[in-house]
């Protein structure tokens, strides 16, 4: 039964077989006189007498072989993830560079989405993706067929150029990213600018179809009507060239001043008004106990009210009818 082709068994698939030897041009058949006379004529500088041992080869006759490329499509071909005898499709036999131009999504190294199992990862030299590895966990960890003196090996994301989401590898659906856009020009790669205007310094290129997550949006030239600029890598790329199209986000609005603080009522103020003299009471009424005088022409604050009496101290109030 053939392999179904999602990420988490690529991944699997790829960690089975790590410590595989590496031959050019190879996808896991089993090595042999015939394949080593076979790969030696298709392709010569990687084989005795312009390269290596003829007895660095023989080594592995019986056992599977593959190069950078060929790991992909062992996994594509393999009967089963338990018989890995590959079946030759001339309809994938891509390399590492065509691989590339396949993936839909892609970018820099530095925009690794977080779900990252079975995603390629490229190395990049004179604008050829000449090499390929597979992420098998979300921690960057790569399994690559890495070259014939070192065979199938792990290393780090890290270490690589660019990544892919490969050609018939199903991906499971992640939540959309907060701020991640996509690179939509035409033909160019986009050109990250140290400010956001077309005529600041170039600082790096993003490719057509790469993704990113924005650091910010800001306010910059207008590019056929789109004002904002979004920030990445040090930089910023103008929103035009953007899917989504990011928007300059709306000032905050200015905070309501704090409300002020209430004003106390100012104490009412009285003169005492008697004959003689007012007796202080311990409570709000004559039933409470005498315990003090006021004298004709005093002035006293109220400090609280109750009906016709007046708090003036600590437990002290007197009658309302004898003051003005």
């Amino acid at each position: 039964m053939a392999i179904d082709r999602t990420a988490a068994n690529l991944a699997t698939f790829c960690l089975q077989v790590v410590g595989t030897s590496y031959w050019m041009g190879c996808y896991g058949q089993r090595a042999s006189r015939a394949l080593y006379n076979q790969k030696k004529a298709d392709y010569s500088q990687y084989y005795p007498p312009k390269s290596w041992t003829e007895a660095s080869f023989v080594k592995d006759f019986g056992k599977p072989v593959t190069d950078c490329a060929g790991l992909y499509k062992w996994f594509l071909w393999a009967k089963s993830m338990e018989d890995k005898t590959p079946i030759y499709n001339a309809s994938e036999d891509w390399g590492s560079n065509t691989l590339w131009n396949k993936c839909k999504e892609k970018g820099k190294i530095n925009t690794l989405p977080s779900n990252k199992i079975g995603l390629g990862v490229f190395k990049v030299k004179n604008g050829i993706r000449h090499h390929v590895g597979f992420i098998v966990d979300n921690s960057g960890t790569v399994v690559e067929a890495k070259g014939h003196a070192y065979g199938t090996v792990k290393s780090k994301a890290s270490d690589w150029d660019e990544w892919g989401k490969l050609p018939h590898i199903k991906y499971d659906a992640a939540p959309p990213v907060k701020d991640q856009y996509t690179v939509v020009t035409q033909y160019q790669p986009l050109t990250v600018r140290k400010e956001p205007t077309s005529k600041s310094e170039m600082i790096d290129e993003l490719a057509k179809g790469s993704t990113f997550v924005s650091t910010n949006i800001v306010e910059g030239e207008n590019i056929n009507g789109c004002t904002a600029w979004a920030g990445v890598d040090g930089g910023y790329v103008s929103g035009y060239y953007l899917s989504p199209t990011p928007t300059v986000p709306a000032p905050s609005p200015e905070p309501d001043p704090p409300s002020p603080e209430p004003t106390p009522d100012p104490k009412k103020t009285y003169t005492v008004k008697v004959g003689d003299f007012l007796a202080l009471r311990t409570g709000p009424s004559t039933d409470y106990e005498e315990k003090g005088r006021l004298w004709n022409g005093a002035v006293v604050t109220a400090i609280e009210e109750s009906g016709n009496w007046i708090k003036i101290s600590g437990d002290l109030w007197c009658s309302k009818s004898y003051l003005r």
